[in-house]
């Protein structure tokens, strides 16, 4: 069993009311003196839900992506490997291009995974870059990454920037699609409590992935059909979802989303395009959000078939959010959840069932269109010749 304790400490809202579930980079740059920067860093990661059933951190040098605390799920760890003593061996300073490299390698491989195990995802995918006030990002850096990240969008739609540093952090808006939700100032002018504190908001409103596990690194799948994940969600709490418009770009007959009940309890599902933590609030839907519930036994189906209709680009698609929600008193008798991956014994299990999702990028829709329009070169030419003849 864990508990995600902190939720209580937090400002009230719909974000605590769900649980952290992440793989989360952390790119530390070792100027940071230990002594100082240890609380700032621990203090989020205290509050990420890090246990084998929910989070796992890894912990990298951000001057040359040198890891110091390798992939767990176990914070004990994080304290062995990474402490007063083992700072000093990791070269200081921030290298942008070395960072986002490194954090879409570390998603590529999450994404194999996931189509190793045929798992959905089911976590937030995010980096989190720790820079020091005196962090330099020259401006051929600056260049090089906002062309990758143009294209990381495609090939790797759910990983996720933040950033939590000291100094003139107006240098780091560009690179993030909303820097007043993604930018954190760190420094001595700010406790540990309140630097931190909007950062683990932040991680905690950022949804979950629902991913096509077919598609794998290279985003492409030589079969379609459906797959399934099992999901928990305690009385009253609300899980968020997202999926991104890679995974569901053209139209489909036959696509869609369901949820069904796995335990004798009922769930609301929300869902919307620009809302992106949906959810029915005071027996009513919110505007731009559409609600349905499950009974007992039977699951309740979201169409994804037509979702792109009207775009030509997959980056003018927006994603879709989708969020369940276990009915908020049940009885004792009627739920006492005992499997290690239940947050608290009166967590409701339920199943997420995809069908016929896609693997999309604007690569392979660049290439199309180039083959569309040579063919059209042909056969306009074909026709040119035959009228002459």
């Amino acid at each position: 069993m864990y508990s995600d304790c902190y939720a209580a400490e937090e400002s009230q809202g719909i974000h605590n009311m769900t649980t952290i579930m992440t793989n989360i980079f952390v790119f530390l740059d070792t100027t940071w003196p230990y002594y100082f920067v240890a609380d700032y860093v621990n203090f989020v990661l205290q509050r990420l839900n890090i246990n084998p059933y929910a989070s796992a951190v890894t912990i990298l040098s951000a001057a040359d992506a040198t890891i110091m605390v390798n992939t767990t799920h176990y914070m004990p760890e994080v304290y062995e490997n990474w402490n007063i003593t083992s700072h000093s061996w990791y070269k200081p300073g921030f290298s942008l291009p070395q960072i986002l490299n490194t954090a879409a390698d570390l998603a590529r491989n999450i994404m194999d995974v996931d189509r190793n195990t045929s798992s959905l995802g089911g976590r937030s995918l995010i980096a989190l870059l720790i820079p020091s006030p005196i962090a330099y990002v020259p401006d051929w850096d600056m260049n090089y990454a906002l062309n990758f990240l143009q294209k990381l969008n495609y090939s790797v739609p759910d990983l996720h920037f933040l950033y939590y540093g000291g100094g003139a952090l107006i240098r780091f808006e560009d690179l993030v699609p909303n820097a007043h939700a993604d930018i954190f100032p760190l420094g001595e002018e700010y406790g540990v409590w309140t630097a931190g504190t909007p950062v683990v908001r932040r991680i905690r409103e950022i949804p979950r992935r629902l991913v096509n596990p077919r598609c794998g690194a290279g985003m492409y799948a030589n079969t379609a059909g459906a797959n399934e994940m099992v999901q928990y969600v305690r009385a009253g709490a609300i899980n968020f979802y997202r999926i991104m418009p890679n995974y569901f770009f053209g139209s489909t007959s036959l696509r869609y989303l369901r949820v069904t009940p796995q335990s004798p309890v009922s769930f609301i599902v929300c869902s919307s395009r620009t809302i992106p933590l949906p959810y029915r609030k005071d027996g009513a839907d919110q505007p731009e959000q559409g609600c349905g519930q499950t009974a007992a036994t039977n699951g309740y189906s979201l169409d994804l078939s037509e979702l792109c209709a009207g775009y030509t680009q997959i980056e003018d698609c927006p994603p879709l959010y989708v969020s369940v929600q276990a009915q908020q008193f049940i009885s004792s008798n009627d739920l006492s959840c005992t499997n290690p991956a239940c947050e608290l014994p009166n967590a409701a299990q339920f199943l997420i069932y995809v069908n016929y999702l896609v693997c999309n990028t604007a690569t392979k829709l660049a290439l199309t269109s180039v083959f569309t329009v040579i063919l059209s070169i042909i056969l306009s030419t074909k026709i040119f010749e035959i009228t002459l003849e």
